[in-house]
């Protein structure tokens, strides 16, 4: 069985992040791609290159929807490295 912070279960869960944007369900996403981000950060290291990618997903996905978020408007500065 794998664990939460096993690289193929970081992967699953980009993959649902990424589904999850699909189904225009941006706020589900948006947790889902900063869950799969801080894992990786921590499993992987942040200069990874699935790290990146997850940095990349991220910042994709609240592109996606600025006009959806009230909380965070400068999402780039809410990314921590």
């Amino acid at each position: 069985m794998l664990g939460k912070e096993h690289p193929d279960t970081l992967t699953s869960m980009n993959d649902l992040a990424q589904a999850l944007s699909d189904q225009r369900d941006y706020v589900e996403a948006e947790k889902m791609h900063r869950e799969t981000l801080a894992l990786r950060e921590k499993v992987l290291g942040k200069e990874h290159p699935h790290t990146l990618t997850s940095i990349n997903n991220l910042a994709l996905a609240l592109t996606a929807y600025p006009t959806v978020r009230t909380t965070t408007r400068n999402y780039p500065a809410n990314l921590k490295f």
